[in-house]
């Protein structure tokens, strides 16, 4: 049976069962006699079965149409990375923000020809001409879109990824130029992966004339995880080369500090009093004398290794003064705590925002990570800065980093410890000229 024929015979038992339906719920005698009748038993019994069938019928039909309405599409599929994103467009001395994480002020009118709709994630180009305009775009997720009409002239588009995709999806069927000129001494288009699995893609029906100098392909995407990252849909000839290298893997989920040696003064709370209550769960109580009283501040433990708390304050209010959240003190220990006699260092959860690179470490089972980055002596001289990390992840506080012993603060990576590495790859178009008509 085909699949239109399948169609047609749902759409018409679809129809005849919400013509009943509407017979039942809208004809007021057929109603008023179907309720009213019952003083004969066997229209009673007939009766409400039938109407029983048409209801049955009814909700049916219903549970048939709705898979086969359209859609309309009420957020984007991924979207831009709420934490940072951005995208704005330049043109002479002007700057306006389309989108920015966090909200946009822009003190200039928006040019014509250009807009976002945040709702399905996708830029609008429709008939704007300036040689001297760029757009630049940072995080804008798997279902980026730039949708073309009319025609365009631009200088050029550079995007990148940090940690989170910018996927750049070149759509609709009108046309778009790029540094026609050739006085941008780059790609026309660029997007700088940066060790993500983002991509370029040109559909087939977008007209192009998209350039660079001579020696410059004019497109080009640099250390992706995707292979062939640069898919042009049209069947006219476009050679792209391919270059191929291995870098180490990023570690880019939420994390925080288990502990931290060189702020151990700002985040920790030493010699708490431990205490537990009814349920087993243990608090940290910190006694603090102030000139005419005592008060305590009390927080949740959560033990991560034997050494190792995180903990969080039990109360907090908002301070008008300080703007800030700030710990609830208390004039005494609640009584449903009870001390176990024991002291404990407690580590506040605090975000990690550094970058972390995934490893090994010889002998041992687990997730490692380390961070890697340069710092300048008193005599400005650089230096290298290696720690690495026993990684929990998981945890009733989330994913959480502890120091390994004997591995902070490094001038290098010890022997035993092995960066985890994949392939990446970097793609440019072989000609410094993308010319599309829009055509298979």
């Amino acid at each position: 049976m085909s699949t239109s024929f399948l169609i047609v015979r749902v759409s018409c038992f679809c129809m005849q069962s919400i013509y009943d339906a509407y017979r039942i719920f809208n004809n007021k005698h057929t109603l008023f006699m179907n309720i009213m009748a019952y003083n004969s038993i066997e229209r009673k019994r007939h009766g409400g079965f039938i109407m029983f069938k048409k209801i049955l019928s009814f909700i049916v039909a219903i549970a048939l149409i709705i898979p086969m309405l359209p859609v309309t599409k009420a957020i984007a599929a991924d979207g831009p990375d709420k934490d940072y994103s951005y995208l704005f467009i330049s043109w002479g001395d002007n700057t306006y923000y389309l989108h920015y994480a966090g909200g946009t002020n822009n003190e200039i009118q928006k040019p014509n020809g250009v807009d976002y709709d945040a709702e399905h994630n996708t830029l609008t180009l429709n008939g704007f001409v300036d040689d001297t305009a760029s757009i630049n775009g940072t995080n804008m997720g798997d279902d980026f879109t730039i949708n073309i009409e009319g025609d365009n002239e631009l200088k050029c588009m550079a995007f990148s990824a940090y940690d989170y995709n910018n996927n750049v999806k070149l759509t609709g069927f009108g046309k778009i130029t790029l540094n026609k000129d050739k006085k941008w001494v780059s790609p026309a288009i660029t997007l700088s992966a940066y060790k993500t699995p983002s991509k370029i893609v040109i559909v087939k029906d977008v007209k192009t004339d998209i350039n660079a100098p001579d020696g410059i392909g004019a497109v080009a995407i640099s250390d992706t995880y995707t292979q062939n990252a640069i898919v042009i849909e049209s069947n006219q000839m476009a050679t792209i080369k391919e270059k191929k290298s291995s870098a180490t893997v990023k570690y880019t989920e939420d994390c925080y500090w288990g502990y931290d040696p060189s702020s151990t003064q700002y985040n920790t709370v030493q010699d708490m009093d431990v205490y537990k209550d009814g349920n087993g769960q243990e608090w940290g109580v910190k006694a603090i004398t102030g000139s005419d009283k005592t008060y305590y501040k009390i927080y949740k433990m959560y033990k991560i290794t034997s050494s190792v708390n995180i903990i969080e304050p039990d109360e907090t209010y908002w301070d008008e003064n300080a703007w800030q959240e700030m710990q609830k003190t208390h004039d005494s220990i609640p009584s449903n705590l009870s001390s176990t006699g024991k002291k404990a260092n407690g580590y506040t959860k605090t975000p990690c925002w550094d970058l972390l690179e995934k490893c090994t470490v010889d002998g041992s089972d687990g997730t490692y990570v380390y961070r890697h980055y340069s710092e300048v002596d008193p005599d400005e001289n650089y230096y290298d800065n290696y720690c690495v990390f026993r990684l929990y992840e998981n945890t009733a506080v989330g994913n959480i980093l502890v120091p390994v012993d004997g591995m902070y603060e490094l001038d290098s990576l010890p022997s035993s410890v092995h960066p985890v590495t994949t392939d990446v790859y970097s793609y440019e178009l072989a000609s410094s000229q993308l010319v599309l008509d829009g055509e298979d």
